[in-house]
This record gives structure tokens, sequence and C-alpha cells, in this order.
């Protein structure tokens, strides 16, 4: 999950820091990560953690991410390593955090499209139409963000 939404110039594997110390995951980490987001009352109670996801999955690791982001800027704070200081600056990164929001948006409606594409009884037609429809959503979120906007990004 960090690698997918990590920015350029983020620790990441091969980096030659020890990205593999701070994520989450680690069963010690896993776990102490698991406490502080139950005693915070998040709507979650862990991120989804799965290195090889299907991409419809991804979307949905995505939104646990944003949605518990809150509750992981306070654990990498209460962490007192380099590895989660890199982490948590860029967690706080501005543009890193629009990215991802963007990401999050992007994979919800790949998703909406992907289950509407599925399922039997469907002409070629109407499947023609749903890309289509996908298509006029896409050139709506470009003049949404042209425009500043942001109607139809949520997150």
């Amino acid at each position: 999950m960090w690698a997918l939404t990590s920015p350029r110039g983020a620790p990441q594997r091969g980096d030659g820091e020890n990205y593999e110390n701070y994520q989450p995951h680690q069963s010690t980490q896993h776990r102490l990560f698991r406490k502080f987001v139950l005693e915070s009352q998040a709507s979650h109670d862990d991120l989804l953690l799965h290195n090889d996801m299907r991409w419809l999955s991804k979307g949905k690791a995505l939104e646990r991410f944003v949605e518990l982001r809150a509750q992981v800027v306070d654990f990498l704070k209460q962490s007192k390593s380099k590895a989660a200081a890199d982490h948590l600056r860029v967690m706080q990164d501005t543009l890193y955090v629009c990215n991802v929001a963007f990401l999050t948006d992007i994979f919800s409606h790949l998703n909406t499209l992907n289950l509407q594409l599925q399922g039997k009884g469907k002409s070629v037609v109407d499947l023609v139409e749903k890309l289509d429809a996908f298509g006029n959503k896409l050139d709506l979120f470009h003049a949404d963000l042209l425009s500043g906007r942001l109607l139809h990004l949520t997150h």
C-alpha cells in the first residue's frame, strides 16, 4: 500500500532506507497500529494491506487508506525513528495528499464502471454505452480539475 501511494522521492524498496521497518503491516508495528486505531474509534480497525491485490481491490484499499489517514499520521507522530519521520513528512505533504485523493476517486469510478460491465444479459450496445458514458465522465472530471471546482471528485 505504501508503495502504491508513495510519491517520487519517498522511501521505497531499494532506496537504501530501511523502508520495511515502518510499514504498519510488520507484526509489531501492525499490532501497535491496530491498537492505536481501535482506541481512536475510527470507522475501520485496520488498513487493507495485501501485496498482490487485484486492481478492483486496490481502489478499496485506497479508500480505506484515505479514511484512516489521520490515524496513520497520528501513529507516525508517535513513532521515534527516522523512517517514521520520513513517512510523516510525506503524509503531511499537500501535493501527496491531493494525488492520493485523486487516485482514490479515479479508482472508485473505475470500480463502478467495471461492475457495470459485468454480468449476464448485457449486449454489446449496453457495454459501448457504458464506456461512452465513462469517457464523458472523464471529460467532466478534466473540466472540474481545470476550473478548480472538484464537484465530482469527493476525496
